[in-house]
This record gives structure tokens, C-alpha cells and sequence, in this order.
């Protein structure tokens, strides 16, 4: 029997059926528009200093994050000294021992990555073998020839690699780039692999691509969308990101705020040598002598690093403490020497500012002429620049620094070694000029304070 249809009542509300494809299509514009609009809110509301910010996964602490990497190491050594001739064994211990080594900047570490990814290579078939572990820890030794080798050996492998390591592989062909000086050649493969996967990895290096430019808003902002990523936000990596904006800050002369961002930055991953320096060398920036001394004392009694003796020996010579000064200048010598000698790529920049520091530029040109070959990028140009002047060939050091401010490097550094290099041949207007672009970017470049800033500076 059909149903008779009867009008609306006043008095009762009408029910309607929509269809099914047009509630689908409602809900999909609904949830579009309240994810642009949540995400641009937690946009506009994001603060990497923020104290409740939430962290991921991860060790709360320096000791806890080092006795974590203690086990992978250990793990690492006994497998291969159960069978020592199994190259995944010795590409194991190298990661671990690298992973270990870039948190407590520990030598023996670096040497024991070195050596393991070397064996792993040489025990490895031909055309087969770690080719992504060779190019991930050789970069991070600035041993750029085999880096390039194990990604080519990777890319060509039987065995495709997965997304994310395709997308690392991408990545590293970037690092080669940039630090080869192929500048745009580099910001194309990080914007490849930023397009391909947007985690922190990817977004770390296209941050310092722009801040190799002088590009510190874009630079931070990358920073920034790193740190949103709560599942990689670990409070290791949550500091790692806060001393590279505090970084930006500083270099842009705001020094309260970096100050605010190595305190934070020591506050959320506690016990970190690094994040201490940072903070230790803005109290000496800032007057406060004896609260850097100490630190930087307790940091040398912690970890030996002579990068830590090195901001001591500035704040010796500041305070014209000479004997002390020299001191720890033949200490933090000898250290280099050993260090330069077995891996020399990874230390020729570090050796060079020992050797600029305690007056021996013979020496530092020798070092920076290495480096620069190893690496002919900015900051590598710019030290060999400055080893060419002290040595009284200002008219090389020009042509080099010209040839990267025409490839678009950006900085602080870059423009007071022009100035210096334009002074020493008689060109004031020049040097003029260049003083003045080093002072745009930061107005306290060339204060006695500024010459206290050991980390984070260039």
C-alpha cells in the first residue's frame, strides 16, 4: 500500500535523508578545513622554548642518552669479536660508535667509526656492501671522496633502497654539493628530498643552507618545523634545534635571546657538554669571567675537549692571563696534533684555529690549504682567506673570497675577512664597505666582547 505524502507541520520538524556522497564530501571539506586552520594555529602558537612543550621518545638526559649508546656499542663490539669478518658487523659497531661520537665529540669514537666503516668496506663483495652507512659516517668525518663513493655504491645497489633511504641518499648528494661549493647544485637535492619526506633530516639541511646564505628567518623557521615534529621530538634533538636558532640569534648579535636558547637548550636535554659551552661563553661575552672559567673548567674536567680549552685560552688572553693562557695552548696543541694525524680531514679546520690562536700561521696556512682542499666551501675559503692574510698574501685571499660571495655565501665571517683582506692591500673604500655589510648583519661583530664567542658564532 503506498504511503500518501502529507505536508510539513508547523508544528514538527521536516526529516531529510542527504545522500551519502554528498555527507562524504562535506566531511572531507570539514576536516580540510579545520587541519589548515589547527595548523596554523599551533603555527602561530608554536615555541621551541615553551616549557611544556611535549616530548617524544628518547633518553631525559646527557648520562642517560650516553649509557644508552654505551649498550649499542658494547653490542657492537661483541659481534664483532665473535666474527670480525662479517661487514655488517663492522658497519654496526661503525653507527654506533659515530652516533656515540657525535654526542660526546669523544676522538676514540670518531677513530673507531672510521676504522669499522673502513673494514666493512674493504670486507664487502664488489659492488656490494654498507654503501649508505660509508657515506653517512665518512660526511660526518668530512672524508667527502668516500662519502660520495658508498652513495653511488648505494643508489646502484641490487637491493632498492626504501623511501627514507632514498630520500638520505638525496640528502648526502646535497651535503657533497654544498661542501664542494656547488651551492645551488646543493639546495636542489635538498629541496628533492624535503619534497620527497619533510622530517628532520631533510629540514635540518635546508635550514642551513639558508643560514649558509644568511637567510636567518627562513634558516629558523625550518628549525622551527623541525621541532613540531613531536615523534622525532626527542629531548636530545629538541636542544640540538634550540642551540642552532640560539646560534642564528647570535650571530645576528642578540645575545639575550641566544642566551635564552642555550639556557633552554641545557634545561631540556640536562648535562649536555654542548649546550653548557654555549651558555659558559655567553657569561664571558657578558662579563661574568669567573662563572666561564668555571665551566669551561668543569666541561674539560668531564669530556678533555680542546675546543672547550680553546674558549678558555680567549678567556685567559682577555683577561691577561698569559702563563695560564699558555698553558692550556700547549695542551689543546698537543691534542690537535694527535687528532690531525690519524683523521686528518676531520680535524684540519680545529688544528687551523689553534694554530691562528697561539700565533703559528705558518702552520694555520698549511692546515687551511688542506682543509680547503678536502672541502672548498665558505667557511673553509674564508680560513684559508684569513691564513693567506697573516701570512701577507691579502691579494690571493681577495680573489677567494670574492669568487664566494658571487656563489651567494652570506655571513658575518665572510665579509670581516673581505674587509680585513681590502685593508691590507690599500683598499679602504672597499674594507669600508665590507665592515659595514659584517655590521648589518651584526652590530657588535667587531667589539672586544664578540671576540669571546666560541660556539654557535659562525
Amino acid at each position: 500500500m503506498t504511503a500518501i505524502a502529507h505536508p510539513p507541520s508547523a508544528s514538527k520538524p521536516v526529516s531529510r535523508k542527504l545522500p551519502m556522497a554528498l555527507l562524504i564530501l562535506l566531511a572531507g571539506l570539514l576536516i580540510a578545513f579545520l587541519t589548515i586552520f589547527l595548523t596554523k594555529s599551533e603555527a602561530e602558537q608554536f615555541d621551541p622554548l615553551d616549557e611544556n612543550l611535549p616530548l617524544a621518545f628518547g633518553p631525559k638526559n646527557f648520562d642517560a642518552a650516553i649509557e644508552k649508546l654505551d649498550q649499542r656499542v658494547d653490542l657492537n663490539k661483541e659481534r664483532v669479536a665473535r666474527d670480525g669478518e662479517q661487514w655488517s658487523y663492522q658497519e654496526g659497531l661503525a653507527l654506533a660508535a659515530l652516533s656515540r661520537a657525535q654526542l660526546s665529540a669523544e676522538f676514540e669514537d670518531y677513530l673507531l667509526a672510521a676504522k669499522s666503516i673502513d673494514r666493512a668496506a674493504s670486507l664487502a663483495p664488489e659492488g656490494a656492501g654498507p654503501g649508505l652507512a660509508i657515506g653517512v659516517v665518512n660526511l660526518s668525518l668530512h672524508r667527502n671522496r668516500k662519502a660520495a663513493e658508498g652513495i653511488e655504491l648505494a643508489a646502484a645497489s641490487v637491493v632498492k633502497p626504501d623511501v627514507g633511504d632514498l630520500v638520505e641518499l638525496e640528502a648526502m648528494r646535497g651535503d657533497i654539493a654544498i661542501y664542494g661549493g656547488y651551492y645551488s647544485v646543493a639546495f636542489e637535492h635538498f629541496e628533492r628530498a624535503t619534497a620527497q619526506l619533510k622530517d628532520a633530516g631533510t629540514l635540518f639541511r635546508l635550514a642551513n643552507w639558508h643560514k649558509y646564505r644568511g637567510e636567518f628567518d627562513q634558516a629558523i623557521a625550518l628549525y622551527n618545523d623541525g621541532a613540531k615534529i613531536v615523534r622525532s621530538r626527542t629531548p636530545q634533538r629538541l636542544a640540538v634545534y634550540l642551540l642552532q636558532i640560539g646560534a642564528l640569534e647570535l650571530q645576528q648579535g642578540n645575545w639575550d635571546i641566544a642566551r635564552r636558547y642555550f639556557e633552554r637548550a641545557d634545561a631540556v636535554f640536562p648535562g649536555y657538554w654542548l649546550s653548557q659551552a654555549h651558555v659558559a661563553q655567553m657569561d664571558a661575552a657578558q662579563g661574568n669571567f669567573a662563572k666561564a672559567e668555571k665551566a669551561y673548567l668543569d666541561i674539560i674536567a668531564r669530556t678533555d675537549n680542546p675546543d672547550v680549552m680553546a674558549a678558555l685560552i680567549t678567556l685567559y688572553k682577555h683577561e691577561g692571563r698569559d702563563r695560564e693562557a699558555t698553558v692550556w695552548s700547549k695542551r689543546a696543541g698537543a691534542i690537535w696534533d694527535k687528532r690531525v694525524n690519524l683523521l686528518p680531514e676531520t680535524y684540519y679546520d680545529h688544528a687551523f684555529d689553534h694554530a691562528m690562536g697561539v700565533g703559528d700561521v705558518k702552520l694555520a696556512l698549511a692546515l687551511a690549504q688542506k682543509n680547503y682542499t678536502a672541502r672548498p666551501y665558505g667557511d673553509a675559503a674564508i680560513g684559508l682567506a684569513r691564513g693567506l692574510v697573516a701570512n701577507g698574501e691579502p691579494g690571493q685571499a681577495i680573489s677567494l673570497l670574492e669568487k664566494q660571495e658571487k656563489a651567494g655565501w652570506r655571513s658575518v665571517e665572510l665579509f670581516a675577512a673581505m674587509a680585513n683582506a681590502y685593508e691590507a692591500v690599500g683598499m679602504d673604500q672597499k674594507a669600508t664597505e665590507k665592515k659595514n655589510r659584517t655590521l648589518a648583519i651584526n652590530p657588535k661583530a667587531f667589539t672586544e666582547a664578540a671576540g669571546l664567542l666560541a660556539f654557535g658564532s659562525h
